[in-house]
């Protein structure tokens, strides 16, 4: 084990600590232990000294390589973020519960739980009707600029308003995968950023 700024103390090394009786060899003890902690290297203490810093020394030791190696982990990003998409994971979702999806996935309850706050609701059902609906405004008072109409319109604003959020036409990127609302109200995944 390496040098290092701190260590780990639990509280089960004060516990044992506190039954030994004699008090100097407590300190032996406690100074074995914060050298072996600070420095990387086990003193030579008398029986049962040693056989107790064996003990200690061994949960420090474990905390330490836990530790490299979780900032090893992060210095390389992380584990990457799972992606499934929304209609896979939406699909499943509507016959079974959290938990059941969660596990079908490999991902948490909380996980689930997340995407479902966020995500916006897939329209599953198969509609067979051709009937498009065409929604037309035609309110004179426009929001944004247009040849024919400039009152009202903010400075420097040039053509429609960004669709807002579950309209047709409104993109996001999660996950480094970008989606659009399709006329259909349909999400469609347009691929990588």
């Amino acid at each position: 084990m390496d040098k290092a700024e701190s260590f780990v103390f639990y509280r089960s090394f004060f516990e044992t600590a506190q039954l030994i009786e004699d008090e100097h060899d407590r300190m032996r003890l406690y100074e074995g232990l914060i050298h072996f902690g600070l420095e990387g290297e086990k003193p030579e203490l008398p029986y049962p000294l040693n056989a107790i810093l064996e003990q200690m020394t061994a949960s420090v030791k474990a905390a330490s390589d836990r530790y490299a190696a979780a900032k090893e982990n992060g210095e390389k990003g992380g584990r990457p973020k799972k992606f499934i998409p929304p209609e896979e994971w939406q699909a499943y979702r509507k016959e079974h519960s959290q938990k059941e999806t969660a596990e079908h996935f490999g991902i948490s309850v909380d996980t689930l739980q997340r995407w479902e706050k966020t995500a916006k609701p897939q329209n599953l059902n198969t509609n067979s009707n051709d009937n498009k609906n065409l929604n037309v405004n035609s309110n004179s008072n426009s929001n944004y600029q247009n040849k024919n109409n400039k009152a009202g319109t903010p400075e420097g604003l040039k053509g429609p308003p960004a669709p807002r959020p579950g309209t047709p036409g409104y993109e996001w990127v999660r996950d480094g995968i970008r989606y659009q609302i399709t006329e259909n109200s349909e999400v469609e995944v347009l691929g990588p950023v």
